[in-house]
């Protein structure tokens, strides 16, 4: 009778860790990444939208798949049939381009067009040039449309001004301007030209790289933003131009998260914002940094998925998150505060209160006796102990949980005879286990750019719970971080090697190598977990990552990932794991 209610009310292991896909290839740079001005538009939904010059065909693409009906207006007639050519080939139905000539009208109604957005060929030198079309943009927009163009350089400036003078006498008026970066390429972030005195955050915080050559930028950032300098020097911009009733609300956040927080009670209207759209997965979030213009520093950052399969993410996100502070696993401080959870064009929206802190690679020593360092690895000990209460269960029934992940593990990576038994060894050895495992809250993603540094007193500040799981394995999470600090303080030595830093901090018994140890054996005795499955942990932990990581890799890459690199070096050293002596 006992078995059966053990089995019975045992939690759920790894529940949303299992609920993953691993199929390699699904999330490689895709048309998604594309675009990302678009999550600056009052809606994400615009019924009619006409490009002026063709765009690039991701981008074509994504609004095929926001709209009703997508026009392209192409001067070119070469250009005009290759771009038909192609829209053809891709399938996109609602796709059609309309031959084009400067100085003629374009058979369009009046106020049609909901959104409209000037391309490749359509400069702003000859746009206001032709006064027929400089008619017609005003003709076609919506009551309630929005027209967007970018200024490349400085020496467009005088063009765009121009241009927006124009629109102000044909009744178009109203209009919102961000610097942009990088100079070319991608939009990956925007912020609102006149707002230097807040600019230092983006620079510090969201720009901050790990090469010299990024660190030196972003010092550069920082500097010309305290001088009030960086509208000046950020040579590419953004407009957004508007008319009707939108016109009023070009400072606050787009109307689709201003809607969105509303449903939940929150107020953001009349708010700022900046917007990161880094990254190039489609896996890769969104995100809103909120402000208000008398206040210091930013107050809500709001995430934003930019495919739908990806939802489940911030959901989770979400759910984990009320999670921890309604049984207060952590102080409150330590990890943002979810304010309210919506969708938007079937895309999911995560507001969160935001927290202040620098990031940790930017306050840490880079060395094992670093405070910051150490308070991270207090932080991870305490919650593993706080969410470990009561929660132990079967390492056999952890054991057939790792089976399975351990199949498809193998229905990925080619594995030699070796390689397999050897890993159906570790998982067996839990499986065949008669002691107890407690199980842990578990991140799931938790390394040093996971982590923010607060000001004051240096506590570590936990964000990005989207991978967040209740009953997760022990280990998992302090094994990540001590491998990605270890690999930080390789880096700030000017050593490049990420095998190298993963053998000194794990098969070795230098500096590194000991403090490590001591630290996995005080984990272990934090949260109750018996040493001798610290090492099985070890190499499910890293066997658990390879296959999050194939979905970023091509079957023909698979061998070359970061992570089954990492666990093929510790299977082949295993002898020397320092971790397998407790």
């Amino acid at each position: 009778m006992h078995d059966i209610l053990l089995t019975t009310h045992q939690p759920e292991i790894l529940r949303q860790t299992l609920k993953a896909r691993f199929v390699p290839g699904t999330n490689l740079t895709g048309g998604l990444a594309s675009a990302s001005w678009r999550f600056l538009l009052p809606t994400l939904q615009p019924k009619h939208v006409l490009f002026l010059g063709a765009p690039s065909m991701p981008t074509l693409e994504i609004f095929a798949g926001m709209s009703q009906l997508v026009l392209v207006a192409v001067p070119q007639a070469a250009a005009a049939e290759a771009l038909e050519q192609d829209i053809e080939k891709r399938q996109l139905r609602n796709v059609h381009v309309l031959a084009y000539h400067f100085g003629q009208r374009l058979p369009l109604k009046d106020r049609v067009i909901d959104l409209m957005v000037l391309s490749d060929g359509f400069d702003l030198q000859t746009v206001k040039q032709d006064n027929l079309l400089l008619t017609e943009i005003a003709r076609l927009l919506h009551d309630r449309g929005t027209l967007y163009f970018e200024v490349q350089n400085v020496l467009d400036r005088a063009s765009g001004q121009m241009f927006l003078k124009l629109l102000k006498i044909l009744g178009v008026s109203a209009y919102r301007a961000f610097w942009v970066t990088p100079f070319r390429g991608e939009l990956r972030t925007a912020f609102p030209l006149h707002d230097d005195s807040k600019a230092e955050q983006l620079f510090s915080a969201v720009l901050y790289g790990q090469s010299v050559k990024n660190r030196l930028a972003s010092r550069l950032g920082q500097m010309m933003s305290r001088a009030r300098l960086a509208t000046s020097f950020m040579p590419r911009r953004a407009v957004l131009v508007q008319r009707g009733p939108m016109a009023r609300k070009l400072d606050s956040p787009p109307h689709y998260l201003v809607q969105a927080a509303w449903q939940s009670g929150i107020d953001i209207d009349g708010m700022r914002y900046w917007l990161s759209a880094r990254g190039k997965y489609n896996s890769n979030k969104t995100i809103f940094f909120l402000y208000r213009k008398s206040r210091a520093g930013t107050q809500i950052v709001v995430k934003m998925t930019r495919a739908p399969e990806f939802n489940h993410r911030l959901e989770n996100e979400f759910r984990v998150l009320q999670d921890i502070r309604q049984r207060r696993l952590v102080k409150l401080s330590t990890v943002p505060e979810p304010l309210f959870l919506g969708h938007h064009a079937g895309l999911a929206i995560l507001g969160q209160g935001a927290v202040q802190g620098k990031p940790f690679r930017s306050r840490t020593r880079a060395t094992v006796d670093c405070p910051v360092a150490r308070n991270a690895i207090v932080w991870i000990e305490a919650f593993g102990k706080k969410s470990a209460q009561d929660s132990d269960v079967p390492a056999s029934a952890v054991g057939e949980i790792l089976a399975g992940l351990f199949r498809r593990f193998a229905d990925v990576y080619r594995l030699d005879g070796d390689e397999y038994e050897f890993l159906q060894a570790q998982v067996d050895r839990m499986r065949e286990s008669d002691r107890l495992l407690p199980l842990v809250f578990f991140h799931g993603d938790l390394g040093t750019w996971n982590i923010l540094v607060a000001d004051v007193d240096d506590r570590a500040i936990v964000i990005d719970w989207e991978a967040g799981d209740p009953n997760g394995l022990p280990l998992w999470d302090m094994f990540y971080f001590l491998r990605s600090y270890g690999n930080w303080m390789y880096r700030k030595k000017g050593k490049q090697d990420a095998i190298g830093s993963f053998r000194e901090a794990f098969f070795t018994n230098s500096e590194i190598g000991a403090h490590f140890v001591s630290v996995v054996k005080q984990y272990c005795d934090a949260v109750g977990l018996e040493p001798q499955f610290a090492e099985p942990l070890f190499y499910t932990c890293w066997m658990h990552r390879a296959l999050k990581e194939s979905a970023r890799l091509t079957p023909d890459t698979l061998d070359s990932g970061r992570f089954i690199e990492l666990l093929r070096f510790s299977m082949q050293h295993r002898a020397s794991l320092e971790i397998a002596r407790l």
